[in-house]
């Protein structure tokens, strides 16, 4: 990808986070909608709208960057560094419109109250920690590998910060503060907020290890420093 088209990429990303947030205030926030439809259509708290869409598309394109990437890696390590990105990310994309993290989170509260244990809120966030504790400590040198290479790396990292903390920080406070409609409604709005910034941010920081295509359909890659 050239430099021209990544710049532009992330323009167009960037604005359309905007434009979805900003839609989301108007219709959900600022003015009472005419229509549920149309309310429904920009609320960033449901799925099956706009904003679901755009968050599902740009995880699907890292997932896509990602297997590109290992297509083309030099080194075992890395090959299975990006396909272990491409596989994390295509669940997101899936996790975006199925609602598996939901699903996690009210199937394990029921079977733990059902059990007369504790009332756990937001429990599928400590199981995706786990999770990721998990992927860590296996593809460790994996990981170590993918950080090496500089190209996009420092804003894929900050992507993943701001990912991570639109989804799991920015919920986890909203399960505990006061539930009034206001105060919800902001939650919501930084919550997806920085999750749509931090897939973009990954996105873009990822599609900057992509040369222009050769001949043969297949991108040249940035290789490993040192």
């Amino acid at each position: 990808m050239d430099p021209s088209d990544r710049k532009n990429l992330l323009k167009i990303l960037l604005a359309t986070n905007l434009l979805l947030l900003a839609m989301y205030l108007v219709t959900n926030v600022i003015f009472q909608s005419p229509s549920w439809r149309v309310k429904h259509l920009f609320d960033l708290d449901q799925e099956y709208n706009i904003p679901t869409w755009f968050s599902t598309m740009q995880l699907f394109l890292v997932f896509l960057i990602s297997f590109a990437c290992a297509r083309g890696a030099e080194s075992k390590a890395l090959r299975r560094g990006y396909r272990l990105l491409a596989a994390v990310f295509l669940f997101f994309s899936l996790d975006e419109t199925a609602e598996i993290h939901e699903s996690v989170g009210r199937t394990l509260g029921l079977l733990l109250r059902r059990h007369g244990l504790i009332d756990l809120r937001g429990i599928w966030i400590l199981v995706y920690l786990l999770a990721a504790l998990l992927l860590v400590l296996l593809f460790r040198k994996e990981i170590v590998v993918f950080l090496e290479i500089p190209e996009g790396r420092n804003l894929f990292v900050a992507g993943a910060a701001v990912f991570v903390l639109g989804g799991m920080a920015s919920e986890a406070i909203g399960i505990y503060m006061p539930q009034l409609p206001k105060m919800k409604q902001m939650e919501i709005f930084f919550e997806e907020g920085l999750e749509m910034l931090g897939e973009t941010l990954m996105l873009f920081g990822l599609s900057m290890r992509l040369k222009p295509f050769r001949r043969s359909g297949v991108p040249e890659l940035i290789p490993p420093a040192g």
